[in-house]
Order: C-alpha cells, then sequence, then structure tokens
C-alpha cells in the first residue's frame, strides 16, 4: 500500500496538470481567438467574436401605442426592431463597455422630444430611449418600451425616431414615426389624414395649411425636386433631369396634365409611370422609365382601359428600368424629370392640375 502512494500522488497530478492545461487553452481560444471580447464577470454576457467589418444595421418592425389619447395623459408606446447586422446590441445601462444602442428624437435630431417629461419610465433623458433587453445578438428582436406624456390641448402630434449606437452611427435605414390624436385633435378626420401625410418634422402638425398653394421647385444644380405648401418644403426627393444635349428647360409653368401611365409615341415608345406634365414639348415628372416590350405596353393599355392597377412590378425584369434607377441624381433623361417610384407616387398624389412649377438652376 505504501508502494501505491506516491504513484497514486502522481497520477492525481498529472490529472489536474492535464486539466489546468485543458482549461488554459480552452480559455486562450475563446477570449483571444478571432479578436474575441473576454466575458466579464457582471450578469450580462458582453462576449463575442469581432467580425473583419463591423456593421451595424436594423430593420423597423413595428410601434404598439394608442392612436387616440386624452390631453395633458401618459400612455406607453413599445417598439421593435430587428438587428439586422453583424455586431450585437447592448443597452447603455449593461454592463458591458460597448457602446449603447438606443431610440433617438429625429427631425430635428437629438432634440428633447415634446412627449418627454422627467420620470417617465424608459427614458435616459429627452432625446434617447432605452433598450428594454441587455443584449440583443444579429438576427434578433430588440424592444423599446417607454411612457410618453401628451399636449395638454387637442392637437395633432407626429413624432420621429431612428436607432442610434451611441459614438458610432444613427441607423437612418431604419427610421420611423408615429401619429397621435390628442383629444379630438382640432380638426376633421379628413383634414387629420392629410396633415399627418403632409407634416415632415416632430412635433405638433397645426404649422399645415391645406389651404395653401402648392408648389414644386425643381433645382436643377442639386438635381433635387422640392414639394412646397405655404413656402413649407414638405418633401425634397432626388431626380435625374435632362442631359447637357437635351436639358430640362427653366422657367416657370404648371401642372396641365396627369396620367397614371403615359407611353410616348416616338419610339423607344418608354413606359412613364406617374406622367405629371408641366412643359408643352413632352415635358414631366414621372417614376423611373421602362423600354418594355410591344407586350407589356399592350398589357399595360388594357389594364388602364379597365381601370385596372399597373404595378411596378411590372418592369422589373427591363434592364432599362433598373438602369435609371441607378442614375437618379445624374443628369442623363431626354428631359423629362425621372423620381424613385416611391417619391413619384408621393409626388403624383400631392400635385393638382395647376400646381405652379418653377426649374432653376
Amino acid at each position: 500500500m505504501s508502494r501505491l502512494k506516491p504513484i497514486l500522488f502522481l497520477f492525481r497530478f498529472s490529472c489536474l496538470f492535464l486539466v489546468a492545461i485543458a482549461f488554459f487553452c480552452s480559455f486562450s481560444s475563446s477570449s483571444f481567438a478571432n479578436n474575441a471580447i473576454p466575458r466579464n464577470d457582471n450578469r450580462t454576457d458582453c462576449s463575442y467574436s469581432m467580425p473583419e467589418t463591423p456593421h451595424y444595421s436594423a430593420h423597423f418592425l413595428t410601434v404598439r401605442r394608442q392612436l387616440r389619447v386624452e390631453p395633458g395623459s401618459v400612455f406607453q408606446v413599445k417598439v421593435f426592431m430587428k438587428n439586422t447586422g453583424n455586431m450585437p446590441w447592448f443597452s447603455g445601462e449593461s454592463d458591458c463597455a460597448e457602446p449603447g444602442v438606443y431610440i433617438g428624437t429625429e427631425r430635428e435630431r437629438d432634440r428633447s422630444s415634446d412627449l418627454y417629461a422627467e420620470g417617465l419610465e424608459g427614458w435616459r433623458g429627452g432625446n434617447r430611449i432605452m433598450m428594454d433587453q441587455h443584449r440583443v445578438d444579429p438576427g434578433d428582436v430588440a424592444s423599446f418600451t417607454f411612457e410618453a406624456a401628451t399636449p395638454v390641448r387637442n392637437v395633432l402630434f407626429k413624432e420621429f425616431f431612428a436607432p442610434v449606437v451611441s459614438g458610432v452611427r444613427w441607423i437612418d435605414e431604419a427610421g420611423f414615426h408615429f401619429d397621435l390624436i390628442v383629444g379630438h385633435g382640432g380638426t376633421s378626420a379628413k383634414d387629420a389624414i392629410l396633415k399627418f401625410e403632409y407634416a415632415n418634422r416632430s412635433g405638433p402638425v397645426d404649422y399645415i395649411d391645406l389651404n395653401a398653394k402648392k408648389l414644386v421647385r425643381l433645382n436643377l444644380s442639386e438635381r433635387i425636386v422640392y414639394l412646397e405648401l405655404g413656402g413649407e418644403i414638405l418633401r425634397a426627393f432626388p431626380v435625374s433631369p435632362g442631359k447637357p444635349s437635351t436639358p430640362t428647360p427653366v422657367g416657370t409653368t404648371r401642372i396641365t396634365l396627369k396620367q397614371e401611365v403615359r407611353i410616348a409615341h416616338a419610339p423607344p415608345h418608354f413606359i412613364m409611370p406617374k406622367f405629371m406634365w408641366f412643359r408643352d414639348g413632352g415635358y414631366g415628372f414621372h417614376a423611373l422609365p421602362s423600354t418594355g416590350s410591344a407586350a407589356l405596353r399592350a398589357e399595360i393599355r388594357r389594364r388602364l382601359a379597365a381601370g385596372e392597377e399597373v404595378p411596378t412590378s411590372l418592369y422589373y425584369g427591363d434592364a432599362f428600368w433598373r438602369e435609371a434607377r441607378e442614375n437618379i441624381g445624374r443628369a442623363v433623361s431626354h428631359g423629362c424629370v425621372r423620381l424613385f417610384p416611391e417619391d413619384a407616387d408621393w409626388m403624383y398624389d400631392f400635385v393638382e392640375l395647376g400646381t405652379k412649377v418653377v426649374v432653376e438652376r
């Protein structure tokens, strides 16, 4: 038995030594390989493997809140965002040293929201809303829950937000807004719909005067069209105006014709959705054009005659349509002014026959 003691001692020592080596190797590979961030000892798991090119992005899913609230009341809002980047999101209130992810106020950016009041839950100051979870990995959904205080009068209210990674970037592509009717809103339901649609900044939408004059102002140098109401710029869209050999004429005119889809008489018979004629000679604002085919033109004419919609999806297979999308912001057209389909839709609904058009350099 006495002879076995040294052997057992050596055996146990060897086992402990091997376990220690295995633990060290495991720690080294998990903590330092692939630029891994070491785990801290607090409740939030802060460890992750740093990607070669870190990228923060998000997709806005939905916002849950009441549409109508009483003046001077407090209500709850819950926002859901999907992490579509390759970096985990950490709450600014977590134990991790990584930059915090919040929802921040927009239009104007980083201002103190009119919905904020001291003591309300979910806010970190008047311009930041905290994430509910301490960590949200790529592909997972984050939620942001906060209380909001309404104005003390009957009013229509609009608030714009966007996610922000503190000190890194604003994720503008996931920006969103919500509308709020406080009390009876102070106007009719029909006017409320238009005011919410036109409003382009946060706060009460009283500044929208639906009886004011509309104006389309195209700046050829900037290649931007401004849609104005009573001097208030509601939207600014990038465009593709005429190239130097076929320029878009400057001057003051008016919208004299609106067509859901216009097909040019001369070859190559461009198909121009949401056509808004503003000058003799065939000049108009319209959505991205397509060369299409005889069959497609025939199908469009059939749909128009039957009162059916002509969706943008009809043009997806057209190479010229895709090329035109890439050229927005460049002067490449034959004199007309091209817009992205979604921008042309908005402009088409906004302008009326007789709306003033100013084209300037």
